[in-house]
């Protein structure tokens, strides 16, 4: 069997996503191919560069009207209505990645290439069988599209705002959850990382987070914190965001500020060890960290929520009982040390994050896909 995973350039928990996937599936069954694809790059430079650009800078200059946006292409809508046209007409180009490819399955983890494959599905352009991943936990109208065979989500929660849509029907939707990296889900030796670190085992330990695109806020939280009389260890990862680390290692190497134990680290692939040791997560709440956070039954203060997607993960999580939402950096410190004093508060919220995490993501995805190819295939046959 061939899978061909397609996905975009519009933040990194698509591709995150994606990578997981692929691993699990070849460390299940190395007989199967998986291939991934930027699908938007297939569309051409102009109108991938306008999208991935476009929704960079909407994000992150323009939040407000961002949120706008997304809430307004989240109804029927002039908007909404012009963002299908777009991309049903864009969508034709994928047809030689399938006529190159020649995969049996198809699994897009973007609306954009979605809504394309739909329309392709439509038109008999294609006739495999294509599963969307949704990466986000709430719904958006642009994922959903007459054609898809079957749509992954987060969460169960999702449920009733996907079928108010009246687009798909229930039984094409599979609450498997984001695929996330098997070691996320694998305890660690907190002594021998506690040695490592030259941190204290029994000390409430904080990690602190910046976001895809370099958020300076945590800084921010970071200095906050510093100047309460909580007493704690601080893992502060600033990912590639290379000025950010640069102004973290300035403020450690003051000696006239206020500071407690602190390991500062860019990017790293051992993360998970990381999450495994702390009592709390400071991080933005997209969709790939927040599962793999909740996989490490690791508790989150969440800050600078992206008005859309991240604003409804946030309001998901604490509704669950699983994060709280982190004010201005002025009382967010404060905000972390109320927290780190209440350890029942945080042990209730570890329990909650083992609840509502979803095991075997990955495992369930591809066990999907084995399932509609053989009932294409079988199609086919008679």
């Amino acid at each position: 069997m061939k899978i061909l995973i397609l996905t975009a350039s519009t933040g990194g928990g698509h591709k995150s996503a994606a990578a997981a996937l692929m691993d699990t599936i070849q460390k299940t069954d190395s007989d199967t191919i998986v291939e991934i694809e930027d699908g938007l790059k297939y569309c051409g430079k102009l109108y991938n560069k306008l999208i991935c650009n476009g929704y960079v800078v909407l994000a992150t200059k323009t939040p407000s009207l961002y949120g706008k946006l997304y809430k307004v292409s989240d109804r029927k809508s002039t908007i909404n209505s012009l963002c299908n046209n777009i991309n049903n007409r864009e969508g034709k180009k994928l047809i030689s990645l399938f006529e190159k490819k020649k995969p049996d399955v198809v699994i897009s983890c973007h609306a954009f290439v979605t809504t394309m494959l739909a329309m392709l599905k439509r038109k008999n352009k294609i006739s495999v069988p294509v599963i969307s991943l949704i990466t986000d936990f709430a719904p958006h109208r642009t994922y959903f599209a007459p054609g898809i065979d079957a749509y992954v989500t987060s969460n169960e929660n999702m449920l009733e705002e996907i079928e108010s849509y009246n687009i798909i029907s229930a039984d094409k939707i599979y609450s498997f959850g984001i695929p996330i990296a098997d070691k996320f889900y694998k305890t660690q030796d907190k002594e021998q990382i506690a040695n490592e670190l030259g941190f204290d085992i029994n000390k409430p330990t904080v990690l602190l987070m910046s976001g895809s695109f370099g958020v300076s806020e945590v800084l921010d939280f970071y200095e906050s914190l510093m100047l309460t009389d909580v007493d704690c260890q601080c893992i502060v990862i600033t990912g590639h965001n290379k000025k950010l680390y640069n102004e973290f290692k300035k403020y450690l190497s003051n000696p006239d500020v206020s500071q407690k134990p602190t390991r500062l680290f860019g990017f790293i692939t051992n993360i998970e060890e990381y999450m495994h040791f702390s009592d709390l997560v400071v991080t933005k709440p997209g969709g790939l960290t927040v599962s793999e956070s909740l996989a490490c039954a690791l508790p989150m203060a969440i800050y600078n929520a992206i008005p859309g997607q991240e604003n409804e993960n946030a309001q998901y999580l604490i509704n669950e009982n699983v994060a709280v939402s982190l004010n201005d950096a002025k009382s967010g410190g404060q905000q972390i040390a109320k927290l780190i004093k209440n350890m029942e508060k945080l042990n209730t919220m570890r329990e909650n994050c083992k609840k509502i995490r979803k095991l075997n993501s990955a495992l369930n995805i591809f066990r999907l896909a084995q399932n509609l190819v053989e009932k294409s295939q079988n199609k086919k046959k008679i």
